[in-house]
């Protein structure tokens, strides 16, 4: 005898239905993954720069902290002839990188720790966003970051603290006394 497969037209609309859903579903979850990614990586690179400015005003404080200059007046200036610096030679790790790590007028080289702690800062900048959900503690520890890198390099050159970043640490511990718990969610808020 000869069977004639018929096709049972239901089933394979309803499967075919199902397909598809499931077809859609998958985009439409990969599409929310990949603008997810993609502005991850774009505020990373937001923080990085960010990093990079307040590692760049780091090292403002590490200079003149120990010699009791203003850290918010006055233009940054060459350690080596003292000329003051043009905008565009104070871009964060860019003009370090343009310049070859040497001064414009001068031609002398500029210390690598001034590359070392916009690094470092950026850095650090980015793995706090990656690894805390929280915008109130990511900038609390991003602060303290900041305390402790001018800490350390000042300590290394000159072996002193100054009193004002123990009395900056000081605030912030009683400040975070009060605050124990920060609630807000980053990344809900991103996605918002």
């Amino acid at each position: 005898k000869i069977t004639i497969f018929t096709p049972n037209f239901e089933a394979v609309y309803e499967n075919s239905i199902l397909f598809f859903h499931y077809c859609y579903q998958g985009f439409i979850s990969l599409a929310h993954q990949l603008i997810y990614n993609f502005l991850t990586i774009y505020y990373s690179i937001l923080i990085f720069f960010l990093g990079l400015i307040f590692g760049s005003f780091a090292n403002v404080c590490i200079y003149r902290l120990p010699l009791d200059k203003q850290i918010i007046s006055g233009r940054s200036f060459c350690p080596s002839c003292n000329k003051k610096i043009a905008w565009f030679d104070n871009i964060p790790l860019i003009s370090f990188i343009l310049l070859v790590g040497k001064c414009r007028k001068c031609k002398k080289e500029v210390s690598i720790k001034y590359l070392l702690v916009e690094l470092i800062s950026g850095i650090s900048f980015v793995y706090l966003f990656l690894n805390y959900n929280n915008y109130l503690e990511i900038i609390f520890l991003q602060i303290l970051l900041i305390i402790f890198l001018i800490i350390f390099f000042i300590d290394l050159k000159h072996f002193i603290i100054p009193d004002i970043l123990n009395f900056t640490l000081i605030a912030l511990a009683i400040l975070k006394n009060f605050i124990p718990n920060f609630e807000s969610n980053f990344t809900y808020d991103l996605i918002q």
